[in-house]
């Protein structure tokens, strides 16, 4: 069933009861010539849809606070309190560029108060991912900043549903041959710190509840392509289709909106 509302990039709440997106408006300067995106939240009814201060990037498992770009410092992270649209909390972690169009860079453990995100350090635009305790303000970063040229960009972190896991995606552009995009999978046991990387063409990826295997949107060879909703098993290592575009003008968006 669809909401009746133009949007992009909906984030669930952990309760299930409400959706939040971007919806593209016009301008409030006159003499742009492009359309803004704007943060909305609506009920799962299709009721009470609203424009909200601050765009939600993850909810807590309880649903009364959620990530967002700091409003205020345009940089890091901010923890807002849903009911009241307040900030109680201003993260001093830089947010990746272009992070409020970005899909999916943090994820809140459901049992706990473990928030996996990507952020930005050392030159320039390079990426990190990391875990932030946000009892304790901790952070834990678990990959290493390699030097500027080829830099990743990483996506879609997401905690094991059955394990000590943490699953993210890369995706590199070498020597700037675009749209020529290198994808990958990588799986980090947050015991020990082992990186494992899966040669995926991934343009997103989530687990599946068992924790057993990776349901990944196959990018294809071509730009925007998206060809398949793809399952990767951990046991025997094969792929298998779980669908399949019906055409060249089709192409699957999402899967990281599944939430476990």
């Amino acid at each position: 069933r669809t909401l009746d509302f133009e949007g992009r990039y909906p984030t669930w709440s952990r309760r299930g009861d409400q959706i939040s997106f971007n919806r593209q408006e016009r301008n409030p300067n006159p003499q742009a010539g492009y359309l803004i995106d704007v943060p909305w939240l609506v009920n799962v009814n299709g009721s009470d849809a609203h424009r909200i201060a601050n765009a939600p990037m993850e909810w807590a498992p309880d649903g009364a606070r959620y990530l967002s770009p700091d409003p205020e410092t345009l940089e890091g992270w901010a923890l807002v309190e849903t009911q009241t649209q307040r900030v109680v909390e201003h993260i001093n972690l830089a947010v990746p560029l272009a992070g409020t169009t970005r899909r999916s860079i943090a994820f809140w453990r459901h049992t706990s108060e473990e928030v996996a995100l990507i952020v930005r350090g050392g030159l320039g635009c390079i990426e990190q991912v990391g875990i932030r305790d946000m009892a304790s303000g901790a952070f834990r970063r678990l990959t290493t900043i390699v030097g500027a040229a080829d830099p990743p960009t990483y996506l879609d972190p997401r905690f094991n549903p059955s394990g000590d896991e943490l699953l993210f995606t890369d995706v590199r552009a070498p020597n700037d041959r675009l749209p020529l995009l290198l994808r990958r999978v990588h799986i980090v046991s947050l015991a020990s710190g082992r990186d494992e990387v899966i040669p995926l063409n991934a343009f997103e990826a989530t687990w599946t509840p068992d924790g057993t295997g990776i349901v990944f949107v196959d990018a294809g060879s071509a730009p925007d392509a998206r060809v398949a909703v793809r399952l990767f098993s951990r046991a025997d290592r094969t792929i298998r289709d779980l669908l399949v575009r019906a055409g060249p003008g089709d192409a699957f968006w999402s899967v990281v909106s599944v939430s476990y």
